[in-house]
């Protein structure tokens, strides 16, 4: 066989016409990217220190709001700067679910059934009207509004 004759049988397949020899397309970013959970313990280059989530301090005073201090301490997630926390907080829909759980088993009383049925009739209408741009995750300081309509009643949310 000449290998100046094109007529050779190629034995690398086609990335066209063999999709699975491809490299794979890299995924695109968004605002959640490399986010710091709560518990995260990675190594930050340019702080030289292990990350520490920082309450904001409209929400850690004393007097502050109680509500989105737990919320941002125990639940949300923290934005990615390049490789350092932004300070800006987000929830994902499982993490929304997560905090409605507890204030509903907290606030209302409610156990077992009664409050999973509850919370899977009212938690998906509330997180689609919240999310409207279906990007499935909300800036955190729109979880109070959200969780006082899932509880409802002024007098039953008087506590949040």
């Amino acid at each position: 066989m000449d290998l100046e004759d094109n007529s050779f049988v190629q034995f690398r397949p086609n990335p066209i016409s063999s999709p699975w020899s491809a490299k794979p397309k890299a995924s695109p970013s968004d605002t959640l990217t490399g986010a710091f959970s709560p518990i995260d313990d990675r190594w930050i280059e340019s702080q030289n220190a292990f990350y520490s989530r920082k309450v904001p301090e409209e929400f850690s005073g004393a007097e502050d709001d109680l509500l989105m201090r737990s919320i941002i301490k125990k639940w949300a997630l923290e934005g990615n700067d390049n490789g350092v926390p932004s300070g800006k907080f987000y929830v994902t829909r499982a993490i929304f679910d997560n905090i409605s759980n507890d204030v509903v088993k907290q606030h209302l009383k409610y156990r077992g059934p009664h409050r999973q049925n509850f919370l899977k009739e009212r938690c998906p209408k509330i997180w689609s009207h919240f999310d409207v741009n279906k990007k499935g995750y909300l800036s955190v300081n729109e979880v109070p509004q959200m969780l006082r309509m899932l509880l409802g009643e002024v007098e039953l949310n008087n506590a949040l």
